[in-house]
Formats: C-alpha cells, structure tokens, sequence
C-alpha cells in the first residue's frame, strides 16, 4: 500500500485522535506521522495503521495464534455473535450521523471486519496492543481505522464513540466511560460456563471449572447495565479445525501441545455472557 493513500485514509479522522502523552489535540503531517502541537509524533504504517505504542511491551500472543484464532473465524466458528453484536449496534444507531464504533482490544480484527462489511455507514476505528495483530488486521481491511495502542490511554477525544466493544479482552471502564458520547453503550462479551468446555476438559483433565460471575459483577461495579444476554451453540470439529482451537487459546499457556489428545474433540460449545452497558 503506498504511504500517500494511507495518508489520505486517516486524514478525515486526524481530528479524533489526542496525543497518549500529552492529551493534545493532533494532526497529520506528510509523509506519515501524526504529530501534536508540542511535538509528539506517531508513525503510520504502509500497511495501514497508527502505532501509538513506538516501545511496545511484549504480550504472550504469537502471531501463530493469531493465525490460527483467523483459521477459526473464516470457519464462521464465531458468527452467530457477531450477528448477535450487529443486532445491538443497530439498536444502539441513531438518526442522523453515521454510528462511531470503537473496537478495544480488536485482536486480529474479526469483529471490527465483520461490522464494517455489515454495518453499513458506521464508522469503525478499532486497536490492540500487539503491533502484529493489528498489522494482520490492517492487511485484510482498509474501511476500518486500526492502530496500536494502550487500553488504558486510548488516543481517542473523549466523546468520540456511540459504542465501545470490549470481546473477550480486558477493559478499562474509565477509559470507556471517557469515549463514550452522550448516549453511548459498551457492549461487553465474557465467556459462558459452558464456552468451550470439550476443551477445557482435554487441557485441564478435568481439573476446575469456569464461572462469568466475577467478571459481572465487576463490571455492574462499574457501569450501569441495561441488558445481559446468554448466546449458546455447538458446533461439530474436525481434527485441524481443533488444533487451531488447541493454539489459539490462553488456555494452552505453559503446556506442550503433545499433552492434549486432540483427536478425542468432535464437537465444541460456545457460550456466551454479552453485557449492553451505559454510564451510571
């Protein structure tokens, strides 16, 4: 992608984003930069991106596991709650403006890729902390504005979101509560008890088990929930299928592959704890 059309990519956005270390306000600078007034400079990459986060902190995600975590959405493992997200934004759109969606700790980009092919009109903005899968994202899709960055200091205007996503990653609700405009909604997702329990059950020989109880009532702590709404289903396995399942997992963290019989997993569960939320 040449560096002029990326350039003209973020240019009707460059007024949205604030300096992460100053707060101030930005703007873009030719060839490739964004730059605020007291000097603060943040590269765009050829492949379509802003990175916020030029010293970035190792995360324990390996760009197999991303690759793998794509294998599984191309396989439509994860579409019933992506339809199911898309069905509360549209709720959540008003008349008038296009929907401004913020996709924090977009991963690889499934969801934000999704939303943009369906959503239509919405402007989406999506970023995560780890440059490679960001970079992965940005390679599949141009309509989405991505970019590295800090959870916990979001290069966004306060304000600057009808919607904020938080899908199976961390959250920071002050920073959430910052983007929001008035109006605006966090949709949260957790897994279910029962998410993915055919594999949990290999990897942890049945040792433990897995409550969204904590995580809700965290997050109640936090923000003032409106909706709370169980999405469950199956769905059959063949063996290479289960080994992107097997590598795309934190579960896995620490343990050998060779320790998990795979062939054993036919079919997975996929329960889901997806949680509509506003200001208190």
């Amino acid at each position: 992608m040449k560096i002029e059309s990326v350039y003209g990519d973020f240019l009707p956005w460059a007024g949205r984003f604030r300096c992460p270390a100053c707060h101030g306000e930005m703007a873009l600078r030719k060839p490739a930069s964004l730059v605020c007034r007291a000097g603060h400079c943040y590269d765009l990459s050829r492949l379509g991106y802003a990175n916020f986060l030029p010293q970035q902190k190792p995360t324990k995600y390996t760009e197999r596991q991303f690759a793998s975590r794509r294998a599984v959405f191309e396989q439509g493992c994860y579409e019933p709650l992506a339809e199911a997200i898309h069905g509360l934004l549209c709720e959540i759109r008003g008349g008038g403006a296009p929907l401004r969606v913020v996709d924090a700790g977009c991963g690889e980009g499934y969801y934000a890729r999704y939303l943009h092919r369906r959503l239509e009109g919405a402007e989406l903005c999506a970023f995560d902390n780890a440059k490679e899968a960001v970079a992965m994202a940005a390679k599949a899709c141009r309509g989405v504005r991505w970019f590295v960055a800090d959870l916990t200091n979001v290069p966004l205007r306060s304000g600057a979101a009808d919607a904020v996503l938080s899908l199976f990653a961390p959250a920071n609700y002050a920073e959430f509560a910052r983007l929001l405009g008035q109006g605006g909604r966090v949709i949260k997702v957790i897994p279910g008890e029962g998410y993915l329990q055919e594999l949990r059950a290999l990897i942890w020989q049945g040792q433990g088990g897995y409550s969204p109880e904590p995580v809700a009532g965290h997050l109640s702590k936090h923000m003032a929930l409106e909706k709370r709404i169980p999405l469950r289903y199956e769905r059959a396995v063949d063996e290479e299928l289960a080994g992107h399942f097997l590598r795309m997992t934190p579960m896995m963290f620490g343990k050998a592959p060779s320790s998990v019989d795979i062939g054993r997993l036919t079919r997975i569960t996929f329960d889901f704890e997806i949680f509509v939320m506003s200001h208190f």
